[in-house]
């Protein structure tokens, strides 16, 4: 092969054709690599810059408060109630359902703290002298009532209705479980709740005497 000046430039311009291709494909590489780095840093800022969802605000059951005149103002599931006769029906069941639930917690409530307990309470005043050996005879405390539940007092009514009806025989009566539930008993067979009734006569005498105890 001889080498004349055309093959020389030949293989001269080959040479730099070859160069400058892989120049162009380091340099396309390169910004494809710098356009993958710039793309995943700015979604790692977009990730940080978007806010924690904020928790679901808490609903309002049961709210009581008294207003500039002190007269009491009751609010159900966040519907004002202005005095007992404008509760619905159905607000007055889900009233009793509230208090069923509150009840257990109010009987267990926390005990007294010890810093209480050991104030020191004040000297009683000094008790006249007994006239007589009668006069002398220390008195029996009186023990006050106990409130009955809202289970028990519609367990009264319901006692009420029964004499004289077809269901007296069935012995129909109510309880209620440590935790404030409504247990149904029919003879000997127990149910909880009203609704696991399956007796719909049964089922019926025991609302009414429910209603007649929201009348009260």
């Amino acid at each position: 092969m001889q080498w004349n000046l055309t093959t020389i430039l030949i293989l001269l311009g080959a040479l730099f054709a070859g160069y400058g291709i892989g120049l162009l494909e380091m340099h396309l590489s390169r910004q494809k690599k710098i356009k993958a780095l710039e793309e995943a840093l700015q979604a790692e800022q977009n990730r940080q810059e978007i806010p924690p969802a904020s928790p679901p605000p808490e609903a309002s059951l049961l709210r009581l408060w008294a207003d500039a005149d002190q007269a009491p103002k009751l609010e159900l599931d966040g519907a004002l109630l202005d005095s007992p006769a404008s509760a619905t029906p159905e607000q007055r069941r889900r009233l009793i359902t509230l208090l069923t639930q509150i009840r257990p917690w109010l009987e267990g409530g926390p005990a007294v703290p010890a810093a209480a307990a050991s104030v020191p309470a004040p000297a009683p005043a000094p008790a006249p002298k007994p006239a007589s050996a009668a006069a002398a005879k220390v008195a029996e405390p009186v023990v006050p009532p106990v409130a009955k539940s809202i289970v028990a007092q519609i367990n009264d009514v319901l006692q009420s209705r029964l004499p004289g009806t077809p269901l007296a025989a069935k012995r129909i009566r109510l309880g209620e479980t440590p935790g404030g539930g409504v247990l149904v008993y029919i003879g000997t067979d127990r149910y909880d709740g009203i609704d696991a009734v399956p007796d719909p006569e049964a089922v019926a005498t025991i609302r009414a005497a429910i209603s007649e105890w929201e009348k009260r």
